[in-house]
């Protein structure tokens, strides 16, 4: 790694690309910072030319600045080009009524409970004065019918429906879907009732696209044909091609808790599984005479696997990455690996600067990265004169290296850690690539014999049933730690310390040990920080969750819930929309209730609890909260002669039609109120 930083040019253009394009994501500034530091750059590069030759060589640090203004320049260009907002077509900037929006299905469609979630594609805009061509996507959710049930990849729609901005929950600590759409410059959503949009285009066009959705449509109808239980159709399906919607949600907790749950969300770890599978079969071509056969092979064997899983983002950005490797060792110089893995992720942020900010973006090349640095080390440090034996320690040597630069971003965001993750790539990794092979030739054979198909359809099934045994066996260990919640500080804090002891044991060096120590310390303060912060939490939490009523009332470290009685601790709800707030202000004492009271005191706040059930007191109760739920009939008119409240509250368990009938009534009389679906979670702090 010494060496590393002159022979690998592209890590060098990486950081301040990178740089740049976090500027702009970060302060959303525009482009004229962009602009000035190119302008900057621009004027060193010409005053560097009036310098006398002979005076040069001690300044080029000043022409080495140049270039990183340039370079930074160009990310803060590039991530602001690529918001789709910053474009004059783009379709949200006409407004008006009586507005017709033509969209185009351009992802394949996504079946829900209630729905099919579309993302269109808006290609044009008609209005009054005619039809404006535009851009931007929008995510459209369409009540399911037979008419729904019939779109497709490339169909076009119509609908009169004004898209909405996408919102999030509100809930603390929760995922931010608003900032997750943004990313995938999608900022608008749709609900299209049956009656609210019309098919006026089908899918004939025979583009790249529409024959890799077909393609990849095609390897799906193999599996389901071919394999006779649905869960481990399932797996098959996230395995071969990374479609998840046929996924036990129990199996993926399980494989989350094991560790391997990147097996079944199709990443580098199936692109590598084809990469060294083609290497390995050419393995008896000599290396020196026939690297520029062997690699292109492996290159052209990758891009056609990316079309058979229908291209998806982490594919082909896998793909790219895979490529560029290759292309590295085709050369055949030290350290040109390395140099081709920052290439490759310069050409990904070139095309799509918001993928810096993805997380299986970061899990690939952290992991790799990682790979490159500490496998060796790692594999040097144990002799293994046995072969067999040998192999085994180079996956334990691999996994252990992996995962080495992926911890503090498994803590940061996941916020556990599978403690058995060794034991269960020792299986799975091997399992999962045989069976990634019997698929594939699986798919291949389909066309040819169903016979044959179908046998290796039982052998695929087999094999995912042990690996799924084996998974759950791991699993029952409970050797995951969870609920760990660290701070931003601390994630880089991390970061520093395992490059400070990377240094410290490579170059056996007092400066490293030294930064080393002082980030665990600081690490240590921060946790410290962070506990003490928790105790002070005093809040009464009303949630945003679909047709569901929960309240929270929390106390340091303790916690009181009152949830609908469907909404238990282990359901999906409860873990998207309640737990998360609930790992990072460290709760320890929860008690959790299927039944609201009438009325209660909160710090000194008095809230009434307002349902079918409830009855009007004979005297004035002053309150200063009152919540309406399950689309209570009381009038707001005796709501307020009777408790005469500070602020109605509507939470989520409440009907659209009824939060707008309350709305109208408080405008009306002039009284406060907060609609939870409308405006999200209610957080009180007391």
């Amino acid at each position: 790694m010494k060496t590393a930083w002159p022979q690998a040019p592209c890590l060098r253009l990486f950081i301040p690309f990178a740089a740049g394009i976090f500027v702009q994501y970060q302060f959303q500034c525009g482009y004229m910072p962009g602009l000035a530091l190119l302008l900057l750059a621009a004027g060193i590069f010409c005053l560097f030319r009036f310098i006398p030759v002979a005076r040069r060589y001690p300044l080029e640090w000043v022409r080495g600045v140049g270039v990183q203004l340039l370079i930074i320049s160009l990310g803060i260009c590039s991530a602001w080009l690529h918001n789709q907002r910053n474009h004059s077509n783009w379709y949200g900037h006409i407004t008006g009524k009586d507005l017709t929006y033509i969209g185009r299905v351009s992802e394949p469609i996504t079946a829900r409970a209630k729905t099919y979630k579309v993302a269109l594609q808006i290609t044009a805009v008609q209005t009054a004065k005619g039809t404006q061509p535009t851009s931007g996507q929008v995510w459209a959710y369409v009540a399911k019918d037979s008419n729904a049930a019939q779109l497709r990849y490339g169909d076009l729609i119509a609908f009169r429906q004004q898209p909405e901005p996408i919102q999030n929950s509100g809930n603390p600590e929760t995922f931010d879907y608003a900032r997750y759409a943004a990313l995938q410059n999608i900022f608008q959503s749709v609900y299209l009732k049956n009656d609210a949009w019309r098919s006026i285009g089908k899918n004939t066009a025979y583009t790249l696209p529409a024959w890799i959705y077909k393609l990849s449509t095609g390897c799906l109808i193999a599996l389901q044909q071919t394999i006779p239980d649905r869960t481990t159709m399932g797996v098959a399906e996230a395995l071969l091609i990374g479609y998840r919607n046929d996924l036990d949600q129990q199996l993926v907790r399980q494989y989350t808790n094991a560790g391997i749950i990147h097996i079944i969300a199709i990443s580098g770890l199936h692109m590598g599984v084809v990469y060294f599978l083609i290497l390995w079969l050419l393995s008896w071509l000599p290396e020196r005479r026939f690297r520029y056969v062997k690699y292109p092979v492996a290159i052209l064997c990758m891009w056609v696997f990316t079309f058979m899983t229908g291209a998806p983002a982490s594919v082909v950005r896998s793909a790219v990455m895979f490529t560029c490797i290759a292309l590295g060792k085709m050369w055949g110089k030290k350290n040109y690996s390395l140099n081709f893995l920052f290439a490759s992720a310069c050409l990904l942020l070139w095309y799509n600067p918001y993928w810096l900010f993805d997380i299986g973006f970061q899990l690939s090349y952290l992991a790799i990265l990682s790979i490159f640095i500490f496998y060796q080390p790692l594999y040097r440090k144990v002799y293994v004169p046995w072969k067999w034996l040998n192999h085994i320690w180079q996956l334990v040597s691999c996994t252990l290296a992996a995962q080495i630069l992926t911890l503090p971003i498994t803590l940061y965001y996941f916020h556990q850690f599978p403690l058995g993750f060794i034991i269960s790539n020792l299986v799975a990794i091997p399992a999962s690539t045989l069976i990634l092979y019997v698929e594939i030739a699986l798919v291949l054979c389909f066309p040819i014999s169903a016979t044959i198909a179908g046998w290796l359809g039982w052998l695929t099934h087999w094999g995912i049933t042990g690996m799924n045994w084996f998974v759950a066996r791991v699993d029952a260990l409970q050797l995951h730690i969870t609920n760990i919640h660290i701070s931003l500080a601390q994630y880089l804090l991390l970061f520093a310390t395992i490059v400070a002891l990377y240094y410290w044991v490579k170059f056996r060096q007092f400066k490293p040990a030294l930064a080393a120590g002082l980030c665990l310390l600081a690490f240590t303060f921060e946790s410290f920080r962070l506990s003490y912060q928790a105790t002070k939490v005093r809040r009464l939490i009303i949630y945003n969750i679909t047709k569901t009523s929960a309240v929270a009332r929390e106390n340091g470290s303790a916690a009181q819930l009152s949830i609908h009685p469907l909404l238990s601790d282990t359901s999906k709800d409860f873990q998207f929309n309640i737990q998360p707030g609930h790992i990072v202000t460290r709760k320890k004492q929860i008690v959790i209730k299927d039944s609201f009271p009438a009325f209660e005191v909160v710090g000194h706040k008095t809230i009434a609890y307002i349902d079918s059930s409830f009855r009007l007191p004979d005297q004035v109760i002053k309150v200063d909260y009152v919540v309406l739920r399950n689309n209570t009939r009381c009038p707001i008119e005796k709501i307020i002669n009777h408790l005469q409240p500070g602020l109605i509250v509507f939470d989520s368990s409440n009907s659209a039609y009824c939060i707008k009938k309350w709305k109208k009534a408080c405008e009306r009389l002039t009284l406060r109120h907060f609609s939870v679906p409308d405006e999200g979670a209610l957080v009180l702090n007391f």
